[in-house]
């Protein structure tokens, strides 16, 4: 096989390889995953360039130099257009190679999670907190006074945070862009949590009756509304009426009667009421 056959080929190999396996990671440590996406591209475009500088050369050479028929000593015109026809050939072949595989790298590219440690500056008297990063619950969070240290994983730079604090929710979006970033927030952005209230019947609660139980607005924004079953409650059925959400629920056992809902649990009493 010609030198430029085995050279675009070869490189195409690596070039799949160095991607895709072990020296993907060791890449993306040195340098910016962007970086590390163009420089392979601009690599391979120089690879299809070097194959068809190496073809133009090498088809030049064979017009420069026609074979020779001893019998008739005429230049032999039908070998030398086979040889030109199949460098083209050839040379096309592997340019097709290296063009598709480059379009696959750019395709299947997927930037590795990139992992911070941030400082979560929270207002002074905030206890018992719970912070909630892009909907789900941060593990492992330390807190020291007022400043929250906790780890991010995400593809993604934009987060959105929620802290629950005592009787306060607080919701904003943050950018974090490098390890160790500092976010702050004012109190402007913390809402005061409200317990569910209670749809008051007339009469007091009995054994197996159903019961309305109203949840505030906050539920439905947060999208917590599907009730979790208890040993002493039935969840019937949830149905939305404007702003509201009304959670039907059946009473089985008049000791210690609590309703919770999926996300924050925040009971409320649903039996022996005070009428």
């Amino acid at each position: 096989m010609s030198l430029i056959a085995i050279c675009p080929l070869t490189y195409s190999i690596i070039t799949m390889l160095y991607w895709w396996n072990y020296f993907l990671d060791w890449w993306n440590s040195l340098v910016n995953n962007e970086a590390a996406l163009y420089v392979g591209l601009l690599t391979t475009a120089a690879g299809i360039l070097a194959s068809l500088v190496i073809s133009f050369r090498k088809n030049k050479k064979t017009n420069d130099s026609p074979t020779v028929n001893f019998h008739t000593g005429a230049g032999d015109n039908v070998a030398r257009d086979k040889i030109i026809n199949n460098n083209y050939g050839l040379s096309g072949i592997v340019t097709i190679i290296i063009v598709v595989t480059a379009i696959i790298i750019y395709l299947s590219y997927e930037p590795p999670k990139k992992e911070y440690k941030v400082q979560l500056q929270i207002p002074l008297g905030m206890k018992n907190v719970t912070v909630f990063v892009d909907g789900k619950q941060a593990e492992n969070i330390d807190q020291s006074n007022s400043i929250i240290n906790l780890k991010l994983r995400s593809k993604e730079s934009k987060h959105s945070f929620i802290i629950e604090a005592d009787n306060k929710k607080c919701e904003f979006d943050a950018l974090v862009v490098k390890d160790g970033q500092k976010l702050t927030f004012a109190l402007s952005l913390c809402e005061p949590i409200h317990q569910p209230s209670t749809y008051h019947e007339s009469k007091p609660i009995k054994l197996n009756e159903d019961v309305g139980l109203r949840l505030l607005p906050d539920v439905e924004k947060s999208a917590y509304c599907k009730l979790k079953a208890t040993d002493y409650i039935l969840p019937l059925e949830v149905t939305k009426s404007l702003n509201k959400v009304w959670c039907k629920v059946r009473v089985v056992d008049s000791k210690n009667c609590r309703v919770g809902y999926e996300g924050f649990i925040r009971p409320a009493k649903v039996c022996n009421l005070p009428y």
